[in-house]
């Protein structure tokens, strides 16, 4: 990871944080902090707000919290680079780790600043106030009791009334259909879809204002098990969507500017695992991730038609099947071994060619089932002598000279190309 830069670094970590994976985004991000140029002031407000993230996930509030200051710290000098809501987003993790360390004051001072960085962004601010409201509820006072007497008795009268209330309760459920949380979590379980978000597209808010929010978009990409559905949408909540899930179905409705959009709804190219899919919210984006019901297998387009999916992968042989196949390494059915043998066949029953081709047939089948050295030889003598000398004999040949000891035919002499003669022995 040394060998990585500061971006490629913090690029590693979200990914690892995406997977819930916070120890090895933690390393990551200390990693992209400590070769982060002085320069890069985005790249180093971007990791420690991200591994100000990691801690908080892992319950290490007071890193959280040191990790988040200092990225104010970088930020209230002043940057350039960073993306819209970031600013929002480092006052956010101050404010939720103070609130986890007691520290009350603290954490009502930043949310407050992110509530206000939301509203001029035109994001949701609701859950900033009840944090806040939770924050002004912890710094207030205990009331204090001024009528002891007129407490004790209404505790009492409380602890007399509760067996009656118990037995009442216990008489109407023996009376009554169950209708206890257990069987209503064992409904829903039997239910195929599966629904995340708390947004009541009933009550939507119609567009009142001139201009409509611009459509959210999003991107997917995929692995073996998880096809993965990214909305670069800050600041979203679980209230401000309502994504349900089916075998082959998904729907996101997103709530924006007061408006309600559906982002999604078209069945998917495959089957899906319900239950095993899951919605991770981030600070600056949706993760819808699809846990594959078909693992391995690639899909070509997230949407596909409305209709029954048939499985990919083929049919498992039987046993006695699977035996009585050969596997070949080509797709062919064709017998390859059988048009080999026939070849070879073909190749000893074919006649030889007349006149001088039946002597150059005849030196290409020695040359062809010849070993190394008496092709080594073959090729030398017959080379070097200028075609007037074919060995077989790589003993003699390897430490003769043929070019000067060659020979010419009677009336003819050897000559270069440029038509000088050549040394030669006499014929005799």
């Amino acid at each position: 990871m040394s060998d990585l830069t500061a971006e490629a670094s913090l690029s590693l970590g979200d990914s690892y944080q995406v997977d819930e994976n916070f120890t090895e985004a933690v390393d990551c991000y200390a990693a992209a902090l400590s070769v982060a140029r002085e320069s890069e002031t985005a790249v180093r407000i971007r990791a420690l707000s991200h591994r100000s993230a990691a801690f908080y996930k892992l319950e290490r509030y007071a890193e959280a919290f040191e990790d988040a200051q200092e990225a104010l710290g970088l930020l209230s000098n002043g940057t350039s680079g960073l993306r819209p809501g970031e600013g929002e987003v480092c006052h956010k993790r101050a404010g939720l780790s103070a609130f986890q360390l007691g520290k009350y004051a603290d954490a009502k001072s930043a949310l407050q600043k992110a509530s206000q960085l939301a509203s001029l962004n035109n994001r949701p601010v609701n859950a900033y106030k009840k944090v806040i409201q939770q924050c002004d509820e912890k710094m207030e006072p205990p009331p204090v009791a001024t009528k002891l007497s007129t407490a004790t008795a209404s505790s009492t009268t409380k602890k007399e009334a509760k067996p009656r209330a118990t037995k009442a309760a216990t008489a109407t459920k023996e009376n009554d259909p169950p209708t206890d949380v257990e069987e209503t979590k064992e409904e829903k379980k039997e239910i195929v879809l599966k629904t995340i978000g708390t947004l009541a597209p009933d009550h939507a808010i119609k567009a009142g204002g001139p201009k409509k929010p611009a459509m959210p978009k999003y991107q997917y990409y995929q692995s073996d098990k998880f096809m993965t559905i990214s909305i670069p949408e800050p600041g979203i909540t679980e209230s401000d969507v309502l994504i349900s899930f089916g075998p082959k179905q998904l729907t996101v409705i997103m709530r924006k500017q007061g408006v309600d959009l559906t982002v999604i709804a078209n069945p998917l190219y495959t089957d899906i695992v319900v239950d095993e899919s899951k919605v991770v919210f981030k600070d600056e984006k949706i993760l819808i991730k699809l846990k594959k019901e078909h693992e391995k297998y690639e899909w070509h387009e997230l949407f596909g038609k409305n209709e029954e999916f048939k499985s990919p992968l083929p049919p498992k042989p039987k046993p006695s099947e699977a035996s009585a196949v050969k596997h070949r390494p080509y797709a062919s059915n064709k017998n390859w071994d059988q048009v080999e043998k026939t070849l070879t066949e073909e190749e000893k029953n074919e006649k030889p060619p007349p006149g001088e081709n039946a002597m150059n047939s005849f030196f290409q089948k020695i040359y062809k089932d010849a070993d190394e050295e008496t092709r080594r030889a073959m090729v030398k003598s017959y080379q070097t002598s200028g075609g007037t000398v074919l060995s077989c004999n790589w003993d003699e040949v390897k430490e003769k000279d043929y070019e000067k000891e060659r020979v010419a035919p009677k009336g003819m002499e050897w000559k270069d190309w440029e038509g000088k003669k050549l040394p030669m022995k006499e014929d005799d």
